[in-house]
Order: structure tokens, then C-alpha cells, then sequence
């Protein structure tokens, strides 16, 4: 076998191991690689003021730090909340389900299995939100990950973007035309999609914070940040906390205040943003295509996870430059 066969097979073979070992801190890689992307834009608005690198990034770093501390301390905090209000909330779906089957007189037999079925569903349910609650220390693992990653790309990003573009110098012609597109077509995205993602994110989480705390509704300042967190995953998001705590105050007695939730959250939590404000801040922002940009931002996250909110529109989007690359040359 020639050397460089041998070559090319180590290093396919390398390459495949490790994304082996780093695909399961994927979701930690990628946020901190676009956190530290957007952090060197302040970082050069702070900059021009002090006009010391060193000092600049010691501050931002600070920044993140302080971020990342706020987030581990709201996950140890909130764990005693969320565990409380999972156990209400299952507590009042049993009773109004045994409230059901007394209201309809349904003979013994079917009332105690539909009874037991019932309880069996929310035993279960339970136990599945609550292992969820103990992936915590996972979590904080990632947050740990992602601290370290982004700060050292925060402190030597400008070093690793000047050697990749001497790589792609080195490339021949055609290739290096097609790495310079799609380098632009992700800093697009970055500077525009993203950046009206983290918009429309502070946005709801603020409309969701305000809008319970006048209902009010219980630990409000939490479901408002959660929901804005959640904002990242687009019309599904928000129906994950305000549906479950609407049925919770129903089944509480508490009517009406189950009600307005369940209006504010479709109306304002979810027809706004997704309808207006996100498609016409993102059609602002970017010049890319808005169908191909919303089925990246919708079927990536499906299919990829929390990943899939960074790599969904970049795949779409980078096979969108090549195949017009290749149009073009063919009909040039």
C-alpha cells in the first residue's frame, strides 16, 4: 500500500475516532464554539475602549463565568421545586381521573382497570420526569465543558481562525472558492439567525416571566427562564411548560387562572413570536432562503437533538452553496 493510502486510512480512522469520543459533549462543543463566536464581537467592542487584549478577555471570560455559575446554581435551586410540583401535579391528575369514573357510573369492573391503568400512566410519567432530574450532574459536567472550551476560544479563536484560513489558502482553486462560500454562509447564520434566535429567546422568557407573575402563577421566574431556554426549539417550546401548569391550576380549582395561562401562552408565548416576530427579525438579518433557514431550525433539532439547532440550517445550508456551485459551473 503506497504511503499516502496509508496516510489517508489513519487519518479517516482518527478522525472517525474522535468523533466517537467527543459526540456525546457535541451539544456542549458546538454551544460554546457559537458562544465564543459571539463573544468576540463584544470582545472587540470592549476592546476599542481599553485597547488591551489580555485585559479585554479576562473581562468577557469573567462574563461567562458568571453566566455559567447563575445556570448551575438555578438547576441545584430549582431541583426541590420541580420534584414538588411533579408530585401536584400527578396528585391532581389522579383525582380528577377518579373524579371522571365516579362522574360517568361505570360499573366496577371497568372502573377499577381504567383506575388502575390510570395509575400505572402517572407512576409512570413520574418516575420518567424525575430520572430526568437526576441527570443534573451530567449537566453540570457539560456546563463544565463548555466553560473550558468557550473560554479558550474566547482566548485563542483569533489564533485558530488565521490558521484555517492558511489551510484554505493551500487548497486549489475550486475547493478554496467553495470553502470561502460556505464560511460565509455560516457567519451569516451566526451574526443573523442565531443571533435572532437569542432575541426572540430573551423575548419570550421575559413575556413568560411578566405574563405569570401577574396570573400568579407560583416559582414564575423560573418557568420564565426555562420557557427561554426552551425558545431555542421553535413552536413546540413553550407548550411544554404552560400546558401542563394550565391543567395543574385547573385541576387545583383555580379555573380561571388555568385559563388566562393556557390563552396567554398560545397568543403571546406562541403566535407571536413564531408567526411575527421570528420569521421578520430572521428575514431582516439573512439573505438565506426562509423555508430552507425554517426547516434547518425545525428538523434539525427532530432529528439531532439540541445539536440540531446549530448543525440543522448549516448542513441545509452548505449543501444548498455546493449544489449552486456546482450549477453554476456547470453553466457557466
Amino acid at each position: 500500500m503506497r504511503n499516502e493510502h496509508v496516510f489517508l486510512v489513519s487519518a479517516a480512522l482518527s478522525g472517525l475516532l474522535a468523533l466517537w469520543i467527543l459526540w456525546p459533549f457535541s451539544d456542549a462543543l458546538l454551544w460554546a464554539g457559537f458562544t465564543a463566536y459571539l463573544l468576540h464581537y463584544l470582545a472587540d467592542r470592549i476592546d476599542d475602549y481599553l485597547d488591551n487584549r489580555k485585559v479585554t478577555n479576562t473581562i468577557v471570560i469573567l462574563i461567562l463565568a458568571g453566566f455559567v455559575m447563575g445556570l448551575a446554581y438555578f438547576l441545584l435551586t430549582s431541583i426541590p421545586t420541580m420534584i414538588d410540583i411533579v408530585e401536584q401535579f400527578s396528585e391532581v391528575l389522579s383525582g380528577s381521573a377518579s373524579f371522571l369514573i365516579e362522574l360517568f357510573d361505570l360499573p366496577q369492573s371497568l372502573s377499577t382497570s381504567l383506575q388502575n391503568v390510570i395509575e400505572n400512566s402517572l407512576t409512570r410519567g413520574r418516575s420518567i420526569v424525575l430520572s430526568q432530574l437526576t441527570e443534573v450532574p451530567a449537566i453540570l459536567i457539560h456546563l463544565v465543558i463548555y466553560f473550558v472550551v468557550a473560554a479558550y476560544l474566547v482566548k485563542d479563536g483569533k489564533k485558530w481562525k488565521q490558521q484555517t484560513f492558511e489551510v484554505i489558502g493551500k487548497l486549489p482553486d475550486y475547493y478554496r472558492k467553495l470553502a470561502v462560500i460556505i464560511i460565509q454562509s455560516i457567519d451569516r447564520l451566526l451574526r443573523g439567525v442565531f443571533i435572532t434566535y437569542l432575541a426572540v429567546a430573551a423575548v419570550v422568557g421575559l413575556l413568560a416571566t411578566v405574563g405569570f407573575f401577574l396570573l400568579g402563577v407560583d416559582f414564575y421566574w423560573g418557568w420564565g427562564l426555562i420557557i427561554g431556554i426552551f425558545a431555542f426549539f421553535p413552536i413546540v417550546s413553550a407548550p411544554m411548560v404552560y400546558i401542563p401548569l394550565s391543567l395543574l391550576y385547573i385541576g387545583l380549582d383555580q379555573f380561571w387562572i388555568g385559563a388566562m395561562l393556557f390563552a396567554y401562552g398560545v397568543i403571546v408565548l406562541n403566535v407571536l413570536p413564531e408567526v411575527f416576530f421570528r420569521p421578520y427579525l430572521a428575514a431582516h438579518q439573512t439573505e438565506e432562503n426562509p423555508l430552507l433557514l425554517f426547516a434547518g431550525f425545525i428538523m434539525g433539532p427532530l432529528v439531532l437533538g439540541f445539536k440540531g439547532i446549530i448543525l440543522g440550517p448549516i448542513i441545509l445550508v452548505i449543501a444548498k452553496d455546493m449544489l449552486s456551485m456546482k450549477y453554476l459551473e456547470e453553466h457557466s
